[in-house]
């Protein structure tokens, strides 16, 4: 009679993992920087930011459009949310990237080598407001300057 009990919290604990799984939110859409509310850490916001996002785990595309004081500039990267090491390059700078979940906010590590010096980056992308807004909470070390940051997207 006690192994009956324990077969149905057997079966339950097969199927937990893709449970788990399935509860990471999805950051597809089309996403408009929120200048207003978002936090540059004493840089300058650009004009307007747009970016649109393809996310079907573990893949995850972004493409975006910013205009500021550098002009009219356009990119696009590419992570894995798994773990799995990716190299991107924007604006002719190659970054290496590891994105993992912690829950259910998506971390992204980047390095890479830019023309002020070595630069190490963490990104923490969450969804809030009924998923109607992507909060990416940033930290940012350029030659030993570390900048903290938040970007406020809204989905359109």
């Amino acid at each position: 009679m006690l192994a009956a009990a324990f077969v149905p919290l057997f079966l339950l604990s097969l199927f937990a993992p893709a449970t788990a799984l399935a509860q990471h939110p999805n950051f597809s859409g089309s996403w408009k920087l929120d200048t207003k509310t978002s936090d540059f850490g004493g840089g300058q916001p650009p004009k307007s930011m747009n970016v649109k996002i393809n996310h079907r785990d573990p893949a995850l595309i972004v493409m975006s459009r910013t205009v500021g004081p550098q002009g009219d500039q356009a990119g696009e990267y590419r992570w894995w949310t798994d773990g799995y090491p990716s190299k991107n390059t924007i604006r002719n700078i190659e970054y290496s990237n590891t994105v993992r979940w912690e829950d259910d906010s998506l971390v992204a590590s980047s390095k890479a080598t830019t023309p002020q010096g070595p630069m190490e980056m963490t990104d923490r992308w969450r969804l809030a407001d009924g998923g109607k807004q992507l909060i990416v909470s940033r930290s940012l070390t350029v030659s030993g300057k570390q900048v903290n940051q938040q970007y406020v997207y809204r989905l359109q």
